[in-house]
């Protein structure tokens, strides 16, 4: 038969933390003595609990003496075996960490026992169904609402306490949302709160890589630290296009050397002032997203996070449906986390938007996932292409706020985009 699960080490680790720390059973209010899996750990615990309860110092020389009392000092192994706990950790810093390992290894444990005996009434005949069913629903539920708050999980909030944290909030006039630094979307006082996800959706070659820049460009020439993500240039080209939009210079004719380089130079020591990162990797993970995000936060700062696109994200999967609700599920996630604005962008079909058709937010590859997941949709449509003979510095085009929960939706913000500069009016 296999073993059930089981770590003596971490076990004797969290025994031996509060032999050398007294204070660490204070932190172990929640652990109890059955989630041990050896006997005599339950024994040595249970003494500690006691000697913590009565106030009395927890030591070789205390505990042994109460094992003493209860004949079970050399049931246990003596004081070499109490010497040998206190021994098993250089330092008591890590006694929540073996707990939890104790805990999770002891849920495990009721886990199989519950579904063993699931099981057994699952194959008796004469067992009703209905009242298996009921059973089995409160084996697991009990299992699940006895541990839920010790391992981590969400819990309510009483409506009482939130009034009091936005009573707080709300008398340090903080701002609730970060602009997006483009004058026409800040005028509509469409912002974007910390820990939420906004997307621009637009077909290939709709110019929304190119918005995300003047978004992510403004905001970090106004102080704030951003970092930018982008899964589909390498970061020369990244730079290339940065540069025309901080300084105005024609884009074709960086791409053609046409400048000197004393104009090239003076334009990047303008744009090395701005306080951005910029990750190009040609593919990344959730988890790597993440990672380095969580790093930067740390470090450095971090008030918003810009990726492109959605859809280029690495995932395990290759179903489109599976990756575009992982990754969007995703996004959300990191933003919750590090309590910072994400804006992300998604490749739609051209033929969403052909023949004249309005922008929806079903436009969206996989839309319904990304949908619900998304606090702000806006869609990015061209009003006049230009042609190759006669080529307009600018040309309109259209920003359709799709959804806004934080605000009105269903209405255009017509833009202009500078085909030569790259920048967005």
């Amino acid at each position: 038969m296999e073993q059930l699960p089981q770590n003596i080490e971490a076990e004797q680790a969290v025994l031996g933390c509060c032999l050398i720390d007294k204070s660490c059973i204070d932190k172990l209010e929640t652990l109890s003595p059955d989630e041990f899996y050896k006997d005599i750990h339950q024994k040595i615990f249970e003494c500690m609990q006691e000697l913590h309860k009565d106030d009395s110092p927890i030591d070789i020389i205390t505990l042994s003496t109460k094992l003493k009392e209860r004949r079970m000092l050399s049931r246990i192994g003596g004081e070499g075996y109490l010497a040998s706990l206190a021994n098993s950790v250089p330092t008591a810093s890590n006694v929540k960490h073996y707990a939890k390992i104790v805990t999770e290894t002891s849920l495990r444990r009721k886990l199989i026992d519950k579904a063993i005996q699931i099981q057994e009434n699952a194959y008796n005949e004469k067992q009703n169904v209905s009242e298996l069913l009921d059973f089995a629903d409160n084996s697991i539920t009990s299992i699940i609402e006895g541990n839920s708050e010790r391992l981590g999980d969400e819990k309510p909030a009483d409506l009482k306490d939130l009034s009091h944290q936005f009573d707080e909030f709300y008398d340090a006039g903080e701002e609730d949302g970060m602009e997006f630094g483009l004058e026409p979307i800040d005028h509509e006082f469409i912002k974007l709160p910390k820990g939420e996800v906004a997307t621009i959706q637009a077909p290939t070659g709709g110019k929304k890589t190119m918005l995300a820049m003047n978004i992510a460009y403004r905001l970090a020439k106004s102080g704030k630290k951003v970092l930018y993500i982008n899964l589909e240039m390498r970061p020369t080209d990244i730079v290339a296009r940065l540069v025309s939009i901080s300084s105005g210079l024609d884009s074709y004719t960086i791409k053609r050397r046409g400048f000197t380089n004393g104009e090239v130079c003076l334009a990047l020591a303008k744009l090395a002032e701005v306080n951005m990162k910029i990750a190009s990797p040609a593919t990344m993970t959730l988890s790597q997203i993440e990672r380095m995000a969580k790093l930067e936060k740390k470090k450095n700062g971090l008030d918003y996070i810009v990726i492109d696109h959605l859809h280029l994200i690495k995932s395990n999967t290759t179903d489109p449906v599976q990756r575009a609700a992982a990754n969007a599920e995703g996004v959300k996630t990191i933003a919750r986390k590090l309590d910072v604005p994400l804006l992300c962008l998604l490749q739609i079909s051209r033929y969403a938007q052909a023949n004249g058709k309005k922008p929806e937010k079903t436009d969206a590859r996989d839309s319904s996932v990304i949908e619900n997941t998304m606090g702000i949709m806006f869609a990015l449509s061209n009003q006049t292409m230009p042609t190759l003979s006669i080529t307009p510095d600018e040309n309109e085009v259209t920003l359709t706020v799709l959804k806004n929960r934080y605000g009105r939706d269903g209405y255009e913000i017509p833009m202009k985009y500078n085909w030569k500069n790259l920048r967005f009016y």
